[in-house]
C-alpha cells in the first residue's frame, strides 16, 4: 500500500514532458513542514524516480528536490541530505564504478548542499535585517 507522499512524488515525476502539477508539488512541500519522516518517506521514493531510465522522470525528480530546497521549509531538506547526501540523491547510479568518477560524483553533492546551506543562511540573514 503507497502512501500519500509516496503517490505525489509518482504524480510530479509522471513521464510526460509538461512540468510537475502544482497539486503534487504543494502536497510534497507539506512534508518539509512536518515532520522528518515526511521527507524521508519523499526521498525514499525520490531515489527509485532518479535511478529510472526515464529521463523525464529523473529531471523532474531533480526539479521536486530544488523546490523542497526552494520553496520548502527552511533548512529541512538541506539538514536530512547533509546526513548523507551521496544515499539519499541515488548519486551511484550516475557513476561506473571508478573511483575518480565517484569522487568527483561525491564532491559535486557536497558543494551542492554547502552551497544550498550557505544561499539559506543568507536568506536568514536577510530576512533578520528586515
Amino acid at each position: 500500500m503507497s502512501s500519500s507522499f509516496e503517490k505525489s512524488v509518482k504524480g510530479a515525476t509522471k513521464i510526460k514532458l509538461a512540468a510537475p502539477k502544482s497539486k503534487y508539488v504543494e502536497h510534497i512541500l507539506l512534508a518539509t513542514r512536518s515532520d522528518e519522516a515526511g521527507v524521508a518517506e519523499v526521498f525514499r521514493t525520490l531515489q527509485t524516480r532518479l535511478r529510472d531510465s526515464t529521463w523525464t522522470i529523473v529531471f523532474k525528480a531533480l526539479i521536486i528536490v530544488h523546490l523542497m530546497i526552494k520553496e520548502g521549509e527552511t533548512d529541512v531538506t538541506l539538514k536530512y541530505l547533509a546526513a548523507s547526501p551521496k544515499n539519499r540523491l541515488a548519486i551511484d547510479a550516475f557513476t561506473d564504478g571508478t573511483y575518480k568518477k565517484r569522487r568527483k560524483a561525491e564532491e559535486m553533492s557536497n558543494n551542492f548542499v554547502v552551497r544550498s546551506a550557505a544561499g539559506c543562511h543568507t536568506r536568514q540573514i536577510c530576512r533578520s535585517d528586515l
